[in-house]
């Protein structure tokens, strides 16, 4: 098996096990802690096994994968937009609503259980995610990739910390912004007064996100956004720190899709292309995922209008 190194970038420490369950974005905090008892986390050249151990920036992680596990998931009969498929890995356009892994509130229906009824064989380094590298939000759509085995697994998750692999997404904003294109760099963490959501604070997490207008409508715009960081509801936080929220994001202040009735039913946000370096082919890949019907309506309705 090959490991994984990880270069600590945060702005205060923070928990081994909190730090490595948000940079590897597939694996559950559960695993994580693991892991680390079983002494498959180097740090320092050390084996740490208490989770809580402090972790600061510059300082070198060395993740050995462990033994796979059998994944104990139900494989179910979803179905799934497949854009890409080689013998290594997939890219799906996930349908708005679609759970990605299995976890408090959703043991069964999400798109984990849906992989391992399509493919004979997925990643199982995590046997609670098999297949899984990244995340979306259940109401996100769009592209996202999953492997097949573990080595490219790895090797994707590596090119994930080292945001190697390009995301652009587009959202559907209420109102317009100032300047046709910007960037935004901020702190992030968890709200002090909402534990459920993500804010822009005076420290925490390094946040990067670039932002293109597309089209403006009469009160509100697509947008295109860039990530140059990984950090949960990214895109959705500094939109509204912008005054610009996601349409159709109640959790961000996005209200105004009751205009549009049931269809801006979720926050308008689609994972629109992914590019990387294929990480066993060395190809490069580019690819774009189509908008889903509710996103589509809501852009037909506003260009009519």
């Amino acid at each position: 098996m090959e490991k994984i190194d990880l270069v600590v970038d945060i702005d205060e420490p923070m928990r081994l096990d909190a730090y490595l369950a948000e940079e590897l974005e597939w694996a559950s905090r559960s695993t994580v802690q693991k892991w680390i008892k079983n002494g498959c986390i180097l740090l320092r050249g050390t084996a740490f096994t208490k989770p809580g151990k402090k972790v600061y920036s510059g300082e070198h992680l060395i993740v050995f994968p462990p033994e796979p596990e059998v994944s104990e998931i139900i494989a179910e009969n979803i179905p799934l937009d497949i854009v890409y498929e080689d013998p290594y890995l997939v890219i799906v356009n996930k349908q708005p609503g679609l759970v990605v892994h299995p976890g408090a509130g959703h043991p069964r229906g999400t798109m984990a259980n849906a992989l391992l009824y399509h493919f004979k064989e997925l990643s199982v380094i995590d046997s609670r995610r098999p297949g899984i590298v990244h995340r979306l939000d259940k109401e996100t759509s769009g592209l996202i990739i999953a492997a097949k085995d573990n080595r490219t697994h790895w090797k994707l998750s590596e090119m994930l910390a080292d945001r190697k692999i390009k995301r652009l997404y587009w959202g559907l904003v209420i109102g317009s912004f100032d300047d046709a294109k910007g960037r935004i760099e901020s702190f992030m963490g968890r709200d002090p007064h909402n534990r459920i959501k993500m804010a822009v604070l005076s420290q925490g997490k390094h946040a990067v996100t670039t932002w293109e207008t597309l089209e403006t409508f009469n009160g509100f715009s697509l947008v295109a956004f860039r990530l140059f960081t990984g950090r949960t509801h990214q895109i959705r936080v500094h939109a509204s720190y912008m005054r610009h929220p996601i349409l159709g994001d109640s959790l961000y202040g996005g209200l105004s899709g009751k205009r549009f009735g049931e269809k801006a039913g979720r926050q308008m946000l689609h994972s629109r292309e992914l590019e990387f370096i294929h990480p066993i082919t060395g190809q490069c890949l580019r690819f774009t995922g189509p908008l889903h019907s509710d996103m589509e309506e809501i852009l037909e309705c506003l260009r009519s209008s």
